[in-house]
């Protein structure tokens, strides 16, 4: 009965926070088998498929939960599957829906620059590199991305006081191996 369902959701949260994608996805179809549109078991289990690897059956939950309550945390999530799968236009449109939610949510304006960067709207990542910068000047990061987008629009005095603020603030390229591989690619000395 609903007792059951109850348990076998909340099972499988945990095994979800435990680092157990496995069977919390286990749990999680046992609870969408009895009750189809118990909406927060279909983010987590497209977040628990997310984790595992299994990006269509998580777009599947996103997508059924996005359709029915235009969740921001569902969009967030089904455009970080976007950003993974190389389709920014998507993720954008995804990540500028929660940024209507949370103007100021420095990981959604952060995965919004990446994408208008991949997509070759300079100008546009620019300015969202910016609002980073503003949000939150002790991160390094946001004045890399401020760099790497000043260096594509061919403003190197530019450019290379952001990467000068970023140094400053001991940002390092160590933890950031996507930031390391785009700067190659632009062919930029960090």
């Amino acid at each position: 009965g609903k007792h059951g369902v109850e348990a076998s959701y909340w099972r499988g949260r945990l095994y979800l926070s435990a680092g157990n994608p496995e069977e919390a996805v286990t749990d999680f179809n046992r609870v969408v088998d009895r009750d189809p549109d118990y909406e927060s078991v279909l983010f987590y289990r497209a977040h628990a498929n997310q984790t595992r690897g299994e990006n269509e059956r998580a777009m599947e939950d996103y997508n059924r939960l996005i359709e029915k309550t235009r969740s921001a945390s569902a969009h967030y999530n089904r455009g970080i599957l976007y950003k993974k799968m190389e389709d920014y236009a998507s993720a954008l449109e995804d990540f500028n829906f929660y940024l209507e939610k949370d103007p100021n949510d420095y990981d959604s304006l952060k995965n919004r620059t990446i994408c208008l960067y991949e997509l070759g709207k300079y100008e546009d990542a620019l300015s969202t590199a910016n609002r980073m910068c503003q949000l939150d000047p002790e991160n390094g990061e946001s004045f890399v991305f401020t760099g790497l987008i000043l260096h594509k629009l061919g403003r190197e005095k530019e450019a290379e006081a952001a990467f000068g603020n970023a140094r400053e603030l001991s940002f390092s390229l160590e933890d950031n191996e996507a930031m390391a591989l785009r700067l190659k690619a632009a062919g930029v000395e960090y």
